[in-house]
């Protein structure tokens, strides 16, 4: 197959996904989902450059337009086709709703909070709000990481050392511990995600580090 025909073929193909994404957004809730996985679809099969080419040319949408429109129609709750009915039309609100906890509008579905008639302003105070973070603590008083409130005179800085790491890493592993029980009552949000990722890397990386140091 020549270039050139490699060019008309990706042309075509592109210009059937702009058809049917246009279409599509006229359609209101069931559209959106379909304008979804149309650019799901374009971006898994469009060659380098072209998807980018296509949302911004031929549609006109900007990334975060496309971003929420996927995540529509990626979200198990709102792309199933028996609640459709029930769904506020607009692409905007049903964004906000796939910030909600799944447990949470299969709830407000049934009892009627989500409807067609539903504000996006309503939909935002459906999102679970972030607890507030502890403050952190003043730079001029770190907590050192050998801090230990068992020293006894004679101990080494080694010794106050190697115990308040065990203790340390303990409680974080005590922390971390996952009982699905135990925790499927709390609604995470991004931020908790981030830290927990964060957490863990360091915890990997002084890991690593004293594993090598204890083998060398």
């Amino acid at each position: 197959m020549t270039i050139t025909n490699v060019v008309a073929m990706t042309q075509r193909r592109r210009e059937t996904f702009v058809r049917k994404i246009k279409a599509a957004m006229s359609k209101s809730v069931a559209g959106f989902i379909e304008v979804g996985k149309e650019l799901i679809e374009a971006k898994e099969t469009l060659e380098h450059g072209e998807f980018g080419t296509m949302i911004e040319e031929d549609l006109g949408m900007s990334r975060v337009t496309v971003a929420k429109l996927i995540a529509i129609a990626n979200h198990p709750v709102i792309s199933n086709v028996t609640h459709v009915l029930h769904l506020p039309p607009s692409w905007g609100t049903l964004y906000q709703l796939t910030r909600v906890s799944e447990r949470t509008l299969r709830a407000r579905i049934s009892d009627g909070t989500i409807n067609p008639q539903m504000m996006r302003s309503e939909a935002t105070a459906l999102i679970p709000r972030p607890r507030a973070a502890p403050s952190p603590r003043p730079r001029s008083t770190p907590t050192p990481i050998i801090e230990d409130d068992d020293d006894t005179p004679g101990d080494s800085a080694q010794d106050i050392w190697h115990r308040g790491l065990s203790h340390r890493a303990s409680e974080s592993a005590a922390m971390a511990h996952f009982v699905p029980s135990q925790w499927e009552e709390f609604e995470p949000d991004r931020s908790v995600v981030v830290l927990a990722r964060e957490a863990a890397d360091k915890w990997k990386k002084l890991a690593d580090y004293l594993e090598e140091k204890l083998n060398a």
